[in-house]
């Protein structure tokens, strides 16, 4: 089903997926006009309650998880295009379903498949729903010694290196030496092979009574062009005695993570903000995030540990923020959970200065939401310039929806990694490529091929400098979201 709605203001009202209620009011403040058009509205045998970002792949298609519904209500994985074509790749039917229960976001692998977490397991998927598994969690650690309990993972990434490294924020190895403030495993960092080798590469919290590297690492992991991967974890931290306010570390070439900064140096008031649950890299090389306390908060942090608090959210623009993303403009876009004019979560934009706009508040029509409610998921934005993303509540059925936001941005073109060298090939995604006559990086030509409407593949030239991609196509030329770092 397909509706499209015009709008100026609009926000709303929330729920966890895991848990907890809160209704905040506000007041409509009029913006100019966006347009959301909801592509899909669950009913649970097609999935339910969406609650993780969608991800554009080589072909174009947008592909996504839902953690309920489906046969047996296992969860489902589906694919859908950005005019509102959905289908169901896969449904779990039998126990040992790789995807049975997906748990975090899918990323699209460079070598074409689709990789995602599950609660039982590591699990690919081709672009047309053929699943297998990557690594069963139950094996990771089959001594004595400890064992890394299933589910709870917070999704993986591919690294330069060609491995893929992941965060269990609710496990670890647990052993006498590794228990958290509540008796719990406090949580690891672990890398896998592309064959499905798992190892852990760091476990958090090594001391039973103080986690001053933190606990409970969440969110998928960011890479810097220099191969160093940074993270948030939720718990723990120098400043935190208790249950602790999450941290912000760094992971160098060696895997020993630094911690760079600690949340709410004063436990009454967390100017700060505290709860870390989202990391990106911004096109400036710093890092860019969002806390969970109160109603939330958007924070700037230097590679060297220089923490900025950017926004705090204070309900009536939204609260609990859950994604964010840096559009091609410039800006930061993303999804509050709950909040804004209908207490049902929001989607707004922020400049890298700090200034916040709301651009549309779920749930515009009273209690049955069609637009959808509680965006739990983020933003994707797609290279038409469109933002994409889920809600995981409201529709028809109640069950969450699919939408599109359209704010008037530009296509672009974006490669699947941000670095590589001299004679290394280069994926180059984009909307509309057939006929593309010219690729270029930061102004040296590059030979390359089209394979479809949405993917060139090209070979970095010699002479090549770091800076935008440029492709010609017959519609026009189209520029890299970020610029591309040619390695020595």
């Amino acid at each position: 089903m397909k509706t499209t709605i015009d709008v100026s203001t609009k926000l709303t009202r929330m729920i966890q997926t895991r848990a907890v209620l809160l209704l905040v009011t506000t007041s409509v403040i009029p913006l100019p006009a966006q347009v959301l058009t909801t592509l899909h509205s669950f009913d649970g045998s097609d999935g339910s309650n969406p609650g993780e970002a969608l991800v554009q792949a080589l072909n174009g298609g947008l592909y996504g998880v839902a953690p309920f519904g489906g046969v047996d209500n296992q969860g489902t994985l589906f694919r859908i295009t950005p005019s509102g074509n959905f289908a169901i790749l896969k449904f779990c039917a039998q126990n040992d379903c790789a995807d049975e229960t997906p748990s975090a976001p899918l990323i699209q692998g460079t070598r074409g498949d689709l990789y995602g977490t599950a609660d039982t397991a590591i699990f690919k998927t081709t672009p047309d729903g053929a699943t297998t598994t990557v690594y069963a969690f139950d094996d990771i650690c089959p001594t004595n010694e400890g064992y890394l309990e299933p589910g709870l993972s917070c999704g993986i990434m591919e690294s330069q290196d060609g491995n893929f490294y992941g965060t269990i924020p609710g496990a670890g190895i647990r052993n006498k030496l590794t228990e958290c403030f509540d008796g719990g495993p406090c949580g690891a960092i672990m890398k896998i092979t592309p064959e499905g080798t798992v190892s852990i590469v760091y476990e958090f919290c090594p001391s039973p009574f103080f986690c001053g590297d933190g606990w409970a690492p969440t969110a998928p992991l960011v890479q810097t062009s220099d191969g160093t991967l940074y993270g948030i974890t939720l718990y723990g931290g120098e400043q935190c005695y208790s249950n602790g306010c999450g941290t912000v570390f760094q992971l160098t070439q060696n895997r020993t993570p630094t911690t760079l900064h600690s949340f709410c140096v004063d436990n009454n008031s967390c100017p700060d903000g505290a709860f870390p649950i989202a990391l990106i890299l911004g096109t400036d090389g710093d890092l860019y995030g969002l806390t969970s306390d109160q109603h939330g908060t958007v924070f700037k942090i230097t590679t060297a540990g220089v923490l900025t608090t950017l926004h705090t959210f204070d309900g009536t623009d939204g609260s609990f923020p859950v994604g964010l993303l840096q559009a091609r403009n410039g800006n930061f876009y993303g999804t509050t959970e709950a909040g804004g004019a209908y207490s049902s979560g929001t989607v707004f934009e922020m400049t890298p200065g700090g200034s916040l706009t709301t651009l549309y508040s779920f749930c515009s029509a009273g209690s049955t939401c069609p637009d959808g409610s509680a965006p739990y998921g983020g933003l994707v934005q797609n290279t038409d310039g469109n933002f994409y993303g889920t809600t995981s509540m409201g529709g028809a059925s109640n069950d969450g929806t699919v939408f599109k936001l359209s704010v008037d941005l530009a296509p672009f073109v974006m490669t699947l990694l941000t670095a590589g060298e001299v004679g290394e090939r280069v994926e180059i995604l984009g909307t509309n490529l057939s006929g593309s006559t010219s690729v270029t990086f930061n102004g040296t030509a590059a030979s390359f091929s089209v394979i479809s409407k949405s993917l060139i593949v090209a070979t970095i030239p010699a002479g090549a400098s770091s800076g935008e991609i440029q492709v010609i196509t017959p519609a026009g030329k189209l520029s890299s979201k970020s610029a591309y770092i040619v390695l020595p």
